[in-house]
C-alpha cells in the first residue's frame, strides 16, 4: 500500500542530526572482484513490443524544456541545485522520500523508464518485452554490454544480466517498498532465466499497470555482489545494511561520490554510462529546508536550480537572468480524508456540504499564487482514466446549507449547528502535516469557510514524527480512537498509471476509513483488461462513485514549475518527480 506522504516526503522522513557528516562513498571490499574490461558504450535498442504498448499510460504533464539562444549542447560543468528536503535514505527497495528517488533516477537503471518528451514508456535495461495472450506472462529482453561502476573509482564492477533483475525484485519485494510489485501480483518463484539477457516472470493475476510498476524507480535494478559484501538484506524482517541505506552503485548515467549528510550530495558523470553521455561533469544537489535560503540562492546565482516556494516566485519576476517556467500539471494532489466512520463525517449529506463550503479558488489562487487547480479525484487531471466531463466540487454555500439540512442539522440562536432538540454538534477534528509547508494555511482557511455553514473544527499541526498517530492503516486497520474527523494528506504518484490512485483496498482510506464494493470490483475490471476503452470507463465509474460518496475533499492538483538561471538549457520534467528533483542526463549550460 502506497506510503502517506505530506510535505512531499513520507511521514517517516527523518530530522538529521545537526552535526555534518561526511559520507564518502566507498567501494565494496573482501573478497568482491572487480571485473575490468574495455571501455564500450552501447547504444539504445528501440523497443520491439506490440503487446505492450497497450499497458502503456499517457502520463499527467506539458513538458517543456528551458529555453535558450544557444541550440547546440555544451559539455562540462558543473551545476549546483537547492532542494528542501534532504532523504533519510537512497536504497530504492526502502527510501519513502521523492528527494531520494530523485537521486536514484540518475544513479540507477529500472528495465523501463519514460520519454520525458511524451511520458511513455521506453526502453531503460530491457530493450524489449512480449506479454502473453492471458496478461499473465511478461518476457523482457536485457541490455547487453552495461556495467555497474563503482563510485569511489570510477572504475567497471560487474556486467548486468538477468541474475541482476532476479535479485534486486526479489530483493525490494520483501522490503518496504515491496507493495508496489506486491499490489501487482508479481509472483517472483515463476523468474526463469531463459539466457543470461532473456528472463519472464508471471503474475498471480492480470495487471495491465504492470510495465508502469516496472518503470517505478523502487524497482531500479542493483548489483547483488555489492549488497552481499555489506550483509545483504534480511527478507524476513524487511530490513537492509547501513552501506546500502546512505550508498548507491548503479548503471545510470551519474555516480553518487559524496554526501555530506545534512548539507549536500555530489554526482559525477558515468564514464562507463551505456546511453548517452551526460553533458554535466557534475551535479552538487543541496539541501536547503529553509525557504527564505533557497529564494536568496537562486536570486544571486550562487546555484543554478532552486525549489522556490508558490509564495515567494512573484518576487523573482523580472529578475535579469532568472527564468520561472511553468511545465504543466503535476500529478501531485492535496487531499483531505473525511473519516466515514467517525459523527459526524459518517454522514454522506454531512461530507457533501463541506465538500460545497470550501473556496477552491482561494487555495488555487491565494495560497499556491496560481500553481494549483482543482479537480475531480481521485485520478489527477491529465492521467490516463481522468475523465473530463466529470466537473469538480464547486463552492455553493447555498447548497451546502440546504445539504446540512438534509442532514438533520440547522443554525441554533448562537450560529451553531444543532439537532432538532437543541443539541448542538460537537467540534469536529482537522489534523494536517506542519512539515508541508502550505498546510496549514489550508486548513485555517477551510476552517473558516466551514465556520461559515456552522461547522466548526479544532486544527491539530502534526510533525513527521505524530503524523502517523492520526493514519489509519487501510480500513482494517482503521482506528477510530485516535482518527479524526478530516486528515489532510499529500499524495504523489509510485508509478504513472490511474491503479495507484484507485487500488483496492482505496489508497484513501488511510485517511478517511472508506469501503466500497462496486469500487472494488470496478478496479478489479480495470487492472484486469489491457483495452484502454473499457479502463477509462471503469476509472470514470470510480469517479463519479467516490465523488458522489464525497470521502475525500480534492483540495487541489498542484502545477509544476522550475526556476533556474538562463544558462539552464534541457531541463525536463518527470513525471514520477514532479518537482522536487530532475534527471540531470538532459540538462546543459551555456
Amino acid at each position: 500500500m502506497k506510503q502517506i506522504r505530506n510535505d512531499g516526503v513520507a511521514i517517516s522522513r527523518v530530522i538529521l542530526a545537526s552535526i555534518v557528516i561526511v559520507v564518502i562513498i566507498v567501494a565494496a571490499v573482501g573478497a568482491y572482484l572487480v571485473v575490468q574490461k574495455p571501455a564500450t558504450t552501447s547504444t539504445t535498442t528501440s523497443s520491439t513490443s506490440s503487446s505492450s504498448s497497450s499497458s502503456v499510460t499517457s502520463a499527467t504533464s506539458t513538458t517543456s524544456s528551458s529555453s535558450s539562444s544557444v541550440t547546440t549542447p555544451v559539455y562540462g560543468g558543473t551545476l549546483v541545485a537547492d532542494e528542501e528536503f534532504e532523504p533519510s535514505a537512497i536504497d530504492p527497495a526502502v527510501t519513502n522520500t521523492v528527494s531520494g528517488l530523485a537521486i536514484d533516477a540518475n544513479v540507477m537503471d529500472t528495465l523501463l523508464t519514460y520519454n520525458l518528451t511524451t511520458n511513455a514508456l521506453i526502453p531503460d535495461l530491457a530493450t524489449a518485452w512480449n506479454v502473453s495472450s492471458n496478461g499473465l506472462m511478461y518476457t523482457f529482453t536485457l541490455r547487453q554490454g552495461v556495467y555497474f561502476v563503482n563510485p569511489a573509482t570510477g572504475t567497471k564492477l560487474d556486467e548486468f544480466n538477468a541474475t541482476d533483475v532476479q535479485y534486486s525484485w526479489t530483493r525490494v519485494e520483501s522490503m518496504m517498498n515491496g507493495y508496489v510489485f506486491n499490489g501487482a501480483g508479481l509472483n517472483m518463484s515463476t523468474f526463469n532465466m531463459i539466457n543470461p539477457y532473456e528472463f519472464s516472470v508471471n503474475l498471480t493475476a492480470p495487471y495491465s499497470a504492470f510495465l508502469s510498476c516496472v518503470a517505478d524507480f523502487y524497482n531500479s535494478i542493483i548489483d547483488p555482489n555489492v549488497d552481499i559484501a555489506h550483509g545483504g538484506y534480511n527478507a524476513t524482517t524487511g530490513t537492509v545494511n547501513s552501506f546500502m541505506a546512505s550508498n548507491l552503485v548503479g548503471t545510470g548515467p551519474y555516480m553518487l561520490t559524496q554526501w555530506v549528510m545534512g548539507d549536500h550530495m555530489t554526482l559525477m558523470a558515468n564514464p562507463y554510462y551505456w546511453g548517452p553521455k551526460p553533458y554535466l561533469n557534475e551535479v552538487i544537489v543541496n539541501y536547503r529546508e529553509d525557504s527564505s535560503t533557497r529564494f536568496l540562492d537562486i536570486k544571486s546565482k550562487s546555484v543554478q536550480v532552486a525549489n522556490v516556494d508558490p509564495d515567494l516566485l512573484s518576487q523573482l519576476s523580472g529578475t535579469s537572468g532568472i527564468v520561472v517556467k511553468t511545465i504543466g500539471l503535476s500529478l501531485d494532489v492535496g487531499t483531505i480524508g473525511l473519516d466515514t466512520q467517525l459523527f459526524p463525517t459518517n454522514n454522506v449529506d454531512v461530507r457533501l456540504a463541506i465538500e460545497h463550503a470550501i473556496n477552491y479558488s482561494f487555495i488555487d489562487n491565494s495560497i499556491f499564487d496560481g500553481y494549483a487547480s482543482s479537480f475531480a479525484g481521485p485520478i489527477p487531471m491529465g492521467m490516463f482514466g481522468y475523465n473530463d466531463s466529470i466537473a469538480p466540487y464547486q463552492t455553493n454555500i447555498t447548497l451546502a446549507n440546504a445539504e446540512m439540512t438534509a442532514a438533520g442539522y440547522h443554525i441554533d440562536s448562537s450560529g451553531n449547528l444543532a439537532w432538532s432538540n437543541g443539541t448542538e454538534l460537537p467540534v469536529s477534528t482537522f489534523v494536517y502535516p506542519e512539515d508541508w509547508p502550505e498546510a496549514g494555511l489550508l486548513a485555517t482557511a477551510i476552517q473558516s469557510d466551514l465556520g461559515a455553514i456552522g461547522f466548526q473544527v479544532n486544527l491539530i499541526g502534526a510533525t513527521d514524527a505524530s503524523y502517523g498517530n492520526y493514519v489509519g492503516n487501510g480500513v482494517t486497520g482503521f482506528n477510530l480512537t485516535s482518527h479524526p474527523q478530516m486528515l489532510a494528506q499529500y499524495w504523489t504518484p509510485d508509478f504513472n498509471d490511474p491503479a495507484d490512485y484507485t487500488a483496492s483496498p482505496f489508497p484513501y482510506s488511510y485517511t478517511n476509513g472508506y469501503t466500497n464494493a462496486t469500487i472494488t470490483n470496478l478496479y478489479n475490471e480495470a487492472i484486469a483488461t489491457s483495452n484502454q476503452t473499457l479502463r477509462a470507463q471503469y476509472y470514470s465509474q470510480i469517479t463519479e462513485d467516490t465523488m458522489a460518496a464525497a470521502i475525500s475533499v480534492w483540495a487541489f492538483q498542484s502545477v509544476g514549475y522550475a526556476v533556474y538561471t538562463s544558462n539552464v538549457n534541457g531541463l525536463l520534467f518527470n513525471p514520477l518527480l514532479a518537482t522536487y528533483g530532475f534527471d540531470w542526463q538532459s540538462v546543459w549550460l551555456s
